[in-house]
């Protein structure tokens, strides 16, 4: 397995890289300049990617990032994790599939080597995991809405959701609150997002 990696401090990229090789992945590619990152990516598009937080309000990045991977993680350093409080508040606007603070880097890592979600604590101490073998009221959730939720587990944002099921954003939205409300999910922005990341291995059993 491939790794691309994107932090601004060439000494975290390639930290990071060391640890990925000890752990398994077959290549890694340490950088520091989101162009060649995605150079690199879209000649490799099967590489996991993972980028630092130096990139929370680069959207649009994360966008890009998106169309060459299929899975793009956010490691959120320690300094960016007090000045964000919530990360939640974030998960909105970008379109990734886990996050993981730096000292979870090596579970978050091997949880991608073994094809599984990690469940980071950032969101695990905000959101509960649901421990049952279904969600509650799954049977109110209406096809249109597990469509829209199947595009979630694979890290799309409304308009990019909305150009591949034909619909408008304001339908996405629609449906996504529709779901947050029928499944019980309750608090402000991004809530919904971290409840999907945290529980996508039973929500990919039930779809």
């Amino acid at each position: 397995m491939t790794l691309a990696i994107l932090s601004t401090r060439r000494s975290t990229a390639l930290s990071f890289a060391t640890t990925a090789e000890k752990l398994g992945f077959s290549t890694t590619f340490p950088c520091v300049n989101a162009d060649l990152f995605l150079t690199t990516l879209s000649a490799n598009p099967q590489a996991h990617a993972i980028l630092t937080t130096e990139y929370l309000q680069m959207p649009n990045l994360f966008a890009q990032i998106r169309l060459h991977t299929p899975c793009l993680v956010l490691c959120f350093l320690p300094e960016h994790v007090s000045e964000a409080g919530s990360p939640l508040a974030l998960l909105d606007g970008l379109d990734l599939d886990a996050v993981c603070g730096l000292d979870e880097l090596t579970d978050c890592l091997k949880t991608l080597l073994d094809g599984r979600h990690y469940q980071s604590s950032l969101l695990t101490t905000l959101i509960e995991p649901i421990k049952q073998d279904t969600l509650p009221s799954w049977g109110e959730v209406t096809p249109a809405e597990k469509d829209v939720l199947r595009l979630m587990l694979r890290g799309l944002k409304v308009p990019a959701m909305a150009d591949q099921l034909c619909r408008s954003p304001y339908t996405i939205q629609t449906q996504k609150t529709s779901m947050q409300q029928k499944l019980g999910v309750s608090g402000g922005p991004g809530v919904f997002v971290a409840f999907v990341l945290i529980n996508a291995q039973l929500i990919k059993k039930l779809l």
